[in-house]
């Protein structure tokens, strides 16, 4: 049965960090490197998701080339 707060009621699209905060209550931030939000993520995790990232840029741009240079050789042939 609906209750009067359910239209109001945000919804979370991803999981919460958890980790416990200096007051000893759980992270209500989401989860953004790795396991852990922003505030809590370790150097390691930090690196990790630093590296992916970089590898997710350069597949992109090599991507970015591909279609380019598709585009160069299909205007050549029509013109």
């Amino acid at each position: 049965m609906p209750t009067r707060y359910d239209r109001s009621r945000r919804r979370r699209t991803s999981s919460r960090c958890g980790r416990p905060t200096k007051k000893g209550t759980p992270c209500k931030l989401a989860q953004e490197i790795g396991r852990a939000c922003r505030h809590h993520a370790t150097r390691a995790e930090r690196e990790a998701a630093a590296e992916e990232a970089r590898v997710r840029a350069e597949k992109a741009s090599q991507q970015a080339e591909r279609d380019q240079r598709t585009i160069r050789a299909v205007f050549a042939l029509v013109a």
